[in-house]
């Protein structure tokens, strides 16, 4: 059974398909927008800020990750491009380091759900994660509206045994702010279970497929 990385589960959430199809032979090229995210991503990792092209669109990440409420790092725990995991037949949740010296492919994908969160910290006795995002803004998605932010707080949230709430962040670089939504411990461990009993019901055998727009507009004109 294929599991979802974390920036998927939105896809998963919605549709049941995704959990049995084959993976593609070759992953599609990335675009331009896809290749400008990376370059942001890549020097907020670093605090670099280039000299020529992109200098802009990383001094607009900065600007909007000052947006976030104030925040050190945990001692630790890498406050950049941290990789986690969880297991959602074990429940059990794990730091496995810095993206840096641990690139993609994962190792037992198919035990483990994988996200990288873009900013770890703590904020007073909060925990804080944030997800920083650089496309269009209309393609935002709010951290109380999808699962990719709430998940990813929930991980560390609960590989740290944090006690305490935590605040789960999008950072927008194109809207220039941050916007952050507070969860308690009770919170995260229910969109835990969420996964895990949505795991489970498809390991049984249970579909649920969503007909998805292209395929409603092709039966509506008879293709």
């Amino acid at each position: 059974m294929r599991l979802p990385s974390a920036s998927k589960l939105d896809m998963y959430a919605a549709c049941d398909g995704p959990w049995f199809l084959p993976m593609p032979p070759e992953p599609p090229p990335s675009g331009a927008a896809a290749e400008k995210g990376k370059a942001i991503h890549a020097h907020m990792e670093k605090g670099t800020i280039p000299s020529g092209a992109g200098r802009t669109d990383v001094e607009r990440a900065i600007l909007a990750e000052s947006d976030l409420p104030p925040w050190e790092p945990i001692e630790g725990v890498p406050a950049r491009e941290l990789v986690v995991r969880w297991n959602p037949e074990t429940n059990e949740a794990q730091i496995v380091g810095a993206y840096d010296a641990n690139p993609r492919p994962w190792p037992d994908r198919e035990g483990w759900i994988y996200g990288i969160a873009d900013l770890t910290g703590r904020s007073g006795s909060h925990l804080l994660v944030s997800d920083l995002k650089t496309g269009s803004v209309e393609w935002l998605t709010m951290p109380w509206d999808g699962w990719q932010t709430k998940w990813l707080t929930a991980v560390v949230h609960k590989a740290l045994k944090w006690e305490s709430n935590a605040y789960a962040c999008i950072v927008s670089s194109e809207a220039q702010r941050a916007w952050c939504q507070e969860w308690t411990p009770l919170n995260l461990e229910f969109a835990l279970d969420f996964w895990s009993t949505r795991w489970r019901a498809v390991a049984a055998g249970q579909r649920y497929i969503k007909v998805g727009s292209h395929r409603s507009e092709e039966r509506r004109v008879g293709k």
